[in-house]
C-alpha cells in the first residue's frame, strides 16, 4: 500500500490559505476522487499544503479498493466518474466506514447541490473553482 501523499513532509507546507490555522487544524487522511488527473493532482497538493494526507483515485473501483485498505476521514469527489457517480461512490463509502464529503461538480451540474446533500455530501463545490473554497468546505464540516 502506498503511503499518502504528505506523509513524510506534512509540515514543512505553507498555509497560507487556510479556512482554520494548521496549528488548530487536526490533519486528516483525505481520499480525492477524481478523473481528471490535473485537477485531481492540484488539489492533492493543495491539501497536502493545508497538512492533510492525501490517497487519490481516478475511478470508483479504484477508490473502493483504497477505502477497504484505509481509514479514511474525508472524500472529495466528483459527482462524475469515469465508471459511475460520486453519490454512488459515497453510498460504497459509508457501508465501508463512516466518512466526511465534499462534492465537486462541473459548472452544468450546479443543479445536483441539493441532491448532494441528501445523498451525505457536506458540500459541494462547482468547477472551476479557488482552492481556498475548499479549504471552507472542509472547516465547515462537523469533525471531531
Amino acid at each position: 500500500m502506498p503511503l499518502p501523499i504528505g506523509f513524510k513532509n506534512r509540515c514543512s507546507a505553507n498555509n497560507t490559505h487556510n479556512a482554520v490555522p494548521i496549528s488548530e487544524q487536526k490533519s486528516l487522511l483525505v481520499l480525492v476522487a477524481e478523473g481528471d488527473a490535473a485537477l485531481r493532482r492540484g488539489i492533492e497538493l493543495f491539501l497536502v499544503s493545508e497538512g492533510h494526507y492525501v490517497m487519490s483515485a481516478a475511478t470508483i473501483n479504484e477508490a473502493s479498493e483504497l477505502l477497504r485498505e484505509n481509514d479514511f476521514d474525508l472524500l472529495v469527489s466528483n459527482v462524475d466518474l469515469p465508471d459511475g457517480s460520486g453519490f454512488e461512490l459515497l453510498a460504497t463509502a459509508r457501508k465501508i466506514q463512516p466518512i466526511h464529503a465534499v462534492a465537486i461538480a462541473a459548472a452544468s451540474r450546479a443543479s445536483l447541490h441539493p441532491a448532494a446533500r441528501e445523498c451525505g455530501f457536506g458540500g459541494m463545490l462547482v468547477l472551476p473553482f479557488e482552492l481556498n473554497l475548499l479549504a471552507n468546505a472542509i472547516a465547515a464540516l462537523p469533525l471531531e
